[in-house]
Protein backbone atom coordinates (compact mmCIF):
# COMPACT_ATOMS: atom_id res chain seq x y z
CA UNK A 1 0.00 0.00 0.00
CA UNK A 2 1.28 3.43 -0.94
CA UNK A 3 2.36 5.58 2.02
CA UNK A 4 0.41 8.77 2.63
CA UNK A 5 2.02 12.16 3.11
CA UNK A 6 1.40 11.86 6.84
CA UNK A 7 3.00 8.40 6.90
CA UNK A 8 6.13 9.83 5.33
CA UNK A 9 6.20 12.72 7.81
CA UNK A 10 5.64 10.37 10.74
CA UNK A 11 8.32 7.81 9.88
CA UNK A 12 10.91 10.20 8.43
CA UNK A 13 10.63 13.11 10.87
CA UNK A 14 8.08 12.78 13.63
CA UNK A 15 8.90 9.45 15.27
CA UNK A 16 12.65 10.04 15.71
CA UNK A 17 12.07 13.53 17.13
CA UNK A 18 9.25 12.21 19.33
CA UNK A 19 11.52 9.63 20.95
CA UNK A 20 14.24 12.25 21.52
CA UNK A 21 11.67 14.55 23.15
CA UNK A 22 10.90 11.82 25.69
CA UNK A 23 14.20 12.72 27.34
CA UNK A 24 12.30 15.69 28.76
CA UNK A 25 8.71 14.40 28.68
CA UNK A 26 8.53 10.92 30.16
CA UNK A 27 12.11 10.49 31.37
CA UNK A 28 13.14 13.82 32.88
CA UNK A 29 9.57 14.41 34.05
CA UNK A 30 7.29 11.49 34.93
CA UNK A 31 3.50 11.10 34.86
CA UNK A 32 1.77 10.78 38.20
CA UNK A 33 -0.70 8.03 37.19
CA UNK A 34 -2.03 6.31 34.08
CA UNK A 35 -4.53 9.16 33.80
CA UNK A 36 -1.64 11.58 33.24
CA UNK A 37 0.30 9.53 30.68
CA UNK A 38 -1.40 11.43 27.86
CA UNK A 39 0.64 14.54 28.71
CA UNK A 40 4.01 12.83 28.25
CA UNK A 41 3.05 11.38 24.87
CA UNK A 42 1.28 14.55 23.72
CA UNK A 43 4.09 16.87 24.82
CA UNK A 44 6.80 14.68 23.29
CA UNK A 45 4.77 14.51 20.10
CA UNK A 46 4.01 18.23 20.00
CA UNK A 47 7.62 19.25 20.60
CA UNK A 48 8.60 16.93 17.75
CA UNK A 49 6.01 18.70 15.61
CA UNK A 50 7.40 22.09 16.62
CA UNK A 51 10.73 20.97 15.17
CA UNK A 52 8.94 20.08 11.94
CA UNK A 53 6.95 23.33 11.94
CA UNK A 54 10.16 25.39 12.16
CA UNK A 55 11.37 24.08 8.82
CA UNK A 56 8.12 23.10 7.11
CA UNK A 57 4.86 24.68 8.34
CA UNK A 58 2.91 22.78 5.69
CA UNK A 59 4.05 19.42 7.05
CA UNK A 60 3.00 20.54 10.51
CA UNK A 61 -0.47 21.35 9.16
CA UNK A 62 -0.62 18.01 7.35
CA UNK A 63 0.12 16.15 10.58
CA UNK A 64 -2.44 18.10 12.62
CA UNK A 65 -5.10 17.56 9.98
CA UNK A 66 -4.32 13.83 9.94
CA UNK A 67 -4.81 13.63 13.71
CA UNK A 68 -8.14 15.39 13.44
CA UNK A 69 -9.26 13.16 10.59
CA UNK A 70 -8.37 10.00 12.55
CA UNK A 71 -10.43 11.15 15.53
CA UNK A 72 -13.47 11.49 13.26
CA UNK A 73 -12.95 8.10 11.59
CA UNK A 74 -15.61 5.53 12.42
CA UNK A 75 -15.25 2.05 13.85
CA UNK A 76 -17.15 -1.01 12.65
CA UNK A 77 -20.21 0.09 14.59
CA UNK A 78 -20.25 3.53 12.99
CA UNK A 79 -18.99 5.35 16.09
CA UNK A 80 -16.33 8.03 15.77
CA UNK A 81 -12.99 7.20 17.36
CA UNK A 82 -13.20 10.32 19.51
CA UNK A 83 -15.89 8.45 21.44
CA UNK A 84 -13.36 5.91 22.71
CA UNK A 85 -13.04 8.23 25.69
CA UNK A 86 -11.14 11.15 27.17
CA UNK A 87 -7.34 11.26 27.01
CA UNK A 88 -7.25 10.72 30.77
CA UNK A 89 -8.41 7.11 30.30
CA UNK A 90 -4.88 6.25 29.18
CA UNK A 91 -4.40 2.57 28.30
CA UNK A 92 -8.13 1.96 28.82
CA UNK A 93 -8.80 3.80 25.55
CA UNK A 94 -7.98 0.61 23.62
CA UNK A 95 -10.89 -1.84 23.59
CA UNK A 96 -12.61 -4.39 21.38
CA UNK A 97 -14.93 -1.62 20.22
CA UNK A 98 -12.09 0.86 19.62
CA UNK A 99 -8.95 -1.25 19.00
CA UNK A 100 -6.97 1.83 17.92
CA UNK A 101 -8.45 4.07 20.57
CA UNK A 102 -5.21 4.54 22.49
CA UNK A 103 -3.22 5.77 19.49
CA UNK A 104 -5.93 7.89 17.91
CA UNK A 105 -7.07 9.61 21.11
CA UNK A 106 -3.98 9.75 23.33
CA UNK A 107 -1.70 10.91 20.51
CA UNK A 108 -4.25 12.62 18.27
CA UNK A 109 -6.49 14.48 20.68
CA UNK A 110 -3.62 14.87 23.16
CA UNK A 111 -1.49 16.62 20.55
CA UNK A 112 -4.40 18.87 19.64
CA UNK A 113 -4.97 19.78 23.29
CA UNK A 114 -1.37 20.96 23.65
CA UNK A 115 -1.73 22.89 20.38
CA UNK A 116 -4.88 24.60 21.65
CA UNK A 117 -3.17 25.59 24.88
CA UNK A 118 -0.21 27.01 22.98
CA UNK A 119 -2.48 29.01 20.67
CA UNK A 120 -4.57 30.37 23.55
CA UNK A 121 -1.40 31.60 25.27
CA UNK A 122 -0.55 33.43 22.03
CA UNK A 123 -3.19 36.06 22.73
CA UNK A 124 -2.74 38.60 19.89
CA UNK A 125 -4.08 41.33 22.17
CA UNK A 126 -1.04 40.96 24.42
CA UNK A 127 2.10 42.96 23.67
CA UNK A 128 4.92 40.80 22.35
CA UNK A 129 8.18 40.76 24.29
CA UNK A 130 10.67 42.99 22.51
CA UNK A 131 7.99 45.00 20.73
CA UNK A 132 5.62 44.22 17.89
CA UNK A 133 1.86 43.95 17.72
CA UNK A 134 1.43 40.16 17.91
CA UNK A 135 2.32 37.88 20.76
CA UNK A 136 4.57 34.91 20.17
CA UNK A 137 5.19 31.74 22.12
CA UNK A 138 6.89 33.31 25.14
CA UNK A 139 4.22 32.24 27.62
CA UNK A 140 3.97 28.72 26.26
CA UNK A 141 7.70 28.09 26.53
CA UNK A 142 7.81 29.81 29.92
CA UNK A 143 5.25 27.29 31.18
CA UNK A 144 7.22 24.39 29.69
CA UNK A 145 10.47 25.57 31.29
CA UNK A 146 8.77 26.07 34.64
CA UNK A 147 7.41 22.52 34.52
CA UNK A 148 10.81 21.07 33.65
CA UNK A 149 12.44 22.93 36.53
CA UNK A 150 9.76 22.27 39.14
CA UNK A 151 9.11 18.62 38.28
CA UNK A 152 12.57 17.43 37.25
CA UNK A 153 12.87 13.71 38.06
CA UNK A 154 9.48 13.81 39.79
CA UNK A 155 5.87 13.03 38.99
CA UNK A 156 3.61 15.47 37.19
CA UNK A 157 -0.20 15.39 36.95
CA UNK A 158 -2.84 16.87 34.69
CA UNK A 159 -3.86 19.11 37.57
CA UNK A 160 -0.25 20.32 37.81
CA UNK A 161 -0.36 21.24 34.11
CA UNK A 162 -3.53 23.26 34.64
CA UNK A 163 -1.98 25.06 37.61
CA UNK A 164 1.24 25.83 35.72
CA UNK A 165 -0.67 27.46 32.87
CA UNK A 166 -3.00 29.39 35.14
CA UNK A 167 0.02 31.13 36.68
CA UNK A 168 0.74 32.93 33.39
CA UNK A 169 -2.54 32.81 31.44
CA UNK A 170 -3.75 36.07 29.86
CA UNK A 171 -7.04 37.62 30.97
CA UNK A 172 -8.69 36.62 27.68
CA UNK A 173 -8.82 33.01 28.93
CA UNK A 174 -10.77 33.85 32.09
CA UNK A 175 -14.23 32.42 31.49
CA UNK A 176 -16.93 34.27 33.45
CA UNK A 177 -14.15 36.48 34.89
CA UNK A 178 -12.63 33.56 36.80
CA UNK A 179 -8.85 33.18 36.64
CA UNK A 180 -9.13 29.48 36.00
CA UNK A 181 -8.81 26.95 33.20
CA UNK A 182 -11.35 24.57 34.70
CA UNK A 183 -13.59 25.24 31.70
CA UNK A 184 -10.89 23.90 29.35
CA UNK A 185 -9.79 20.89 31.38
CA UNK A 186 -13.38 19.88 32.22
CA UNK A 187 -14.65 20.14 28.66
CA UNK A 188 -11.65 19.39 26.51
CA UNK A 189 -9.24 17.26 28.54
CA UNK A 190 -11.89 15.24 30.39
CA UNK A 191 -14.30 15.31 27.46
CA UNK A 192 -14.49 13.85 23.97
CA UNK A 193 -16.45 16.37 21.89
CA UNK A 194 -15.20 17.90 18.66
CA UNK A 195 -17.57 20.78 17.86
CA UNK A 196 -18.61 22.31 14.60
CA UNK A 197 -18.36 26.11 14.73
CA UNK A 198 -20.21 28.65 12.63
CA UNK A 199 -20.97 32.38 12.83
CA UNK A 200 -24.49 33.44 11.87
CA UNK A 201 -26.56 36.64 11.82
CA UNK A 202 -23.35 38.69 11.46
CA UNK A 203 -23.83 42.43 11.16
CA UNK A 204 -21.23 45.20 10.78
CA UNK A 205 -22.28 48.65 12.05
CA UNK A 206 -20.02 51.61 11.27
CA UNK A 207 -19.54 54.10 14.11
CA UNK A 208 -19.72 57.84 13.33
CA UNK A 209 -16.51 58.48 15.25
CA UNK A 210 -14.65 55.72 13.39
CA UNK A 211 -14.34 51.99 13.68
CA UNK A 212 -17.16 49.48 13.61
CA UNK A 213 -19.13 47.10 15.78
CA UNK A 214 -19.53 43.48 14.69
CA UNK A 215 -22.41 41.51 16.17
CA UNK A 216 -23.68 38.02 15.53
CA UNK A 217 -24.14 34.55 16.93
CA UNK A 218 -21.52 31.83 17.30
CA UNK A 219 -23.08 28.41 16.86
CA UNK A 220 -21.63 25.17 18.27
CA UNK A 221 -23.05 21.78 17.36
CA UNK A 222 -22.35 18.08 17.95
CA UNK A 223 -21.42 18.51 21.61
CA UNK A 224 -22.83 18.41 25.15
CA UNK A 225 -25.22 21.21 26.12
CA UNK A 226 -22.84 23.19 28.37
CA UNK A 227 -19.63 22.67 26.37
CA UNK A 228 -17.34 25.75 26.43
CA UNK A 229 -14.85 26.70 23.71
CA UNK A 230 -12.61 29.76 23.46
CA UNK A 231 -12.83 30.80 19.82
CA UNK A 232 -10.60 33.44 18.17
CA UNK A 233 -12.42 35.74 15.77
CA UNK A 234 -10.66 37.66 12.99
CA UNK A 235 -11.88 40.14 10.44
CA UNK A 236 -10.90 40.73 6.83
CA UNK A 237 -10.38 44.35 5.85
CA UNK A 238 -10.62 46.15 2.54
CA UNK A 239 -6.92 47.03 2.39
CA UNK A 240 -5.18 44.99 -0.31
CA UNK A 241 -2.90 42.19 0.91
CA UNK A 242 -3.78 42.95 4.54
CA UNK A 243 -3.66 39.96 6.87
CA UNK A 244 -6.85 39.20 8.83
CA UNK A 245 -7.15 41.39 11.93
CA UNK A 246 -7.65 39.79 15.34
CA UNK A 247 -10.92 41.07 16.82
CA UNK A 248 -11.10 39.07 20.02
CA UNK A 249 -11.95 35.79 21.70
CA UNK A 250 -15.48 34.57 22.27
CA UNK A 251 -16.41 31.93 24.81
CA UNK A 252 -18.88 29.76 22.94
CA UNK A 253 -21.04 28.34 25.74
CA UNK A 254 -23.47 25.72 24.56
CA UNK A 255 -25.12 25.70 21.15
CA UNK A 256 -25.57 29.46 20.65
CA UNK A 257 -23.63 32.49 21.93
CA UNK A 258 -24.28 36.11 20.97
CA UNK A 259 -21.23 38.31 20.51
CA UNK A 260 -20.29 41.95 20.08
CA UNK A 261 -16.78 42.97 19.02
CA UNK A 262 -14.98 46.20 18.18
CA UNK A 263 -13.50 46.21 14.66
CA UNK A 264 -11.71 48.49 12.18
CA UNK A 265 -13.99 50.66 10.06
CA UNK A 266 -13.06 48.83 6.86
CA UNK A 267 -13.79 45.31 8.11
CA UNK A 268 -15.65 43.38 5.42
CA UNK A 269 -16.40 40.01 7.04
CA UNK A 270 -15.42 37.89 10.02
CA UNK A 271 -13.45 34.65 10.11
CA UNK A 272 -13.95 31.98 12.78
CA UNK A 273 -10.62 30.49 13.84
CA UNK A 274 -8.94 30.97 10.44
CA UNK A 275 -5.59 29.59 11.63
CA UNK A 276 -7.01 26.26 12.82
CA UNK A 277 -6.16 26.72 16.50
CA UNK A 278 -9.22 24.83 17.75
CA UNK A 279 -9.91 21.12 17.33
CA UNK A 280 -13.15 21.34 15.39
CA UNK A 281 -15.00 19.71 12.56
CA UNK A 282 -14.31 20.86 9.00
Amino acid sequence: MRASEFDRIMYDKLMPAHEIAHQWWGDGTLWASYRDEWMMEALANYFALLEIEASSPEKFKTAMEAYRRELLEKNKEGLEYKDAGAVTLGVRLASSKFPQGYDKVLYGRGTWLIHMLRMMLRDPGRAKAGGGSLAGDELFFQVMRNIQQQYAASRFSTLDLESAIEKVMPATLSYENKHSLDWFFSNWVNGTAIPKLEATSVRVTRKPAGGAIVTGKLMQSELPEDFVTSVPIYGTVATANQQPVFLGRIFADGSETSFRLEAPADVTRILVDPYQSVLRRP
